[in-house]
């Protein structure tokens, strides 16, 4: 967010490669690892503010990373409150809990960055998870085998850019005919 308002130009998506079990904790490490060691590149400079979705442990994990990478960022979580779960908490690098009154201007905002977050990473997860649904379907067609699947991959690298190829240019890979590259390409125009 930048002056209010999402600044959609400064998304980053990562995609979780280490962190094989669903631990938060590892997730927020290994997200926070990959963001800044790129903070010296362009369009990738750190803002003026981080926020975790989530309590003291979540917190504790980003303020981890931020001093392995010698980082001075300001860090807060977002979470319910310990005692009450219909107020929300800030939680401070310092241990301290705020208190949000729940009919504050300040917490509306901070619950308008939580939910374009989550609707960000939402979208981002339903498309992953669409592409590797397609990607498994092509084991179902009959002539795609796994050397035919591999070099699919290799030449057009998401379902996105099978989708828009032409019947040509699935006849331009090995083991591709024309009837099978007819069948391809119908098969990823119905799936848009």
């Amino acid at each position: 967010f930048n002056d209010g308002g999402t600044d959609k130009s400064r998304y980053k998506r990562f995609k979780i490669k280490e962190s094989t079990s669903k631990d938060d904790l590892s997730r927020i490490k290994e997200v926070l690892h990959r963001r800044f060691s790129r903070r010296h590149e362009p369009g990738w400079e750190l803002p003026d503010l981080l926020l975790i979705d989530g309590g003291k442990n979540q917190l504790k994990a980003a303020l981890e990373i931020r001093q392995t990478h010698a980082v001075t960022l300001p860090i807060v979580s977002l979470a319910k409150a310990r005692n009450n779960r219909s107020i929300e908490s800030i939680f401070t690098a310092n241990g301290k809990e705020i208190r949000l009154d729940p009919k504050d201007n300040a917490t509306h905002f901070f619950d308008r960055i939580r939910d374009e977050a989550h609707r960000f990473a939402i979208t981002y997860h339903r498309k992953l998870r669409h592409q590797t649904s397609m990607a498994s379907h092509l084991l179902d067609i009959p002539g795609i085998g796994s050397k035919t699947k591999k070099r699919l991959w290799e030449t057009f690298g998401s379902i996105d850019a099978m989708r828009t190829a032409k019947q040509s240019e699935f006849m331009k890979i090995p083991g591709i005919g024309q009837k099978l590259a007819l069948r391809l390409a119908k098969m990823f125009k119905r799936s848009e």
